[in-house]
């Protein structure tokens, strides 16, 4: 994956780290609507390969907005266009507050780039039966080793 910024290129990460995003402009969110942040950020993905947006831990706690989607994926055929947040403010300091002033260059969402395998489908009348066997052959619970 190739990163591109206009303004505010991240300090040096390491392999394991994400990258901090910033916005593009200044952006005003009113209360209790969706709204599109765009960021400094443009992409060039190869095809197998996607990036994920994620929100930074403080984002909710400091500006009460959620991603609406809560995890942004970014494949291939978005390549070159700018990437933005589609938000929703939920949070109201006050009644005299319903507009939130998030300046440029604030850090608001973490860029994560994974690569992934193309899936194999099965479709047959044999295979309901299939996954039931190996289903009460396999390990019970949910999401859990123990």
């Amino acid at each position: 994956m190739k990163v591109y910024y206009t303004k505010y290129e991240p300090a040096a990460a390491s392999v394991s780290d994400l990258i901090d995003i910033y916005t593009d402009e200044d952006v005003v969110l009113p209360y209790n609507k969706l709204i599109y942040i765009p960021l400094d950020l443009y992409l060039e993905l190869d095809t197998k390969e996607k990036a994920i947006i994620l929100p930074r831990s403080s984002t909710f706690k400091r500006y009460g907005f959620i991603l609406v989607n809560s995890v942004g994926i970014v494949d291939p055929s978005f390549n070159y266009n700018q990437v933005q947040l589609l938000v929703f403010r939920l949070q109201q300091d006050g009644e005299d507050t319903p507009l939130l002033h998030i300046p440029e260059g604030t850090r608001l969402a973490q860029l994560m780039s994974i690569k992934f395998n193309a899936l194999e489908h099965e479709v047959s009348k044999s295979s309901k039966s299939k996954l039931i066997k190996l289903a009460l052959n396999s390990k019970k619970g949910f999401g859990s080793t123990g």
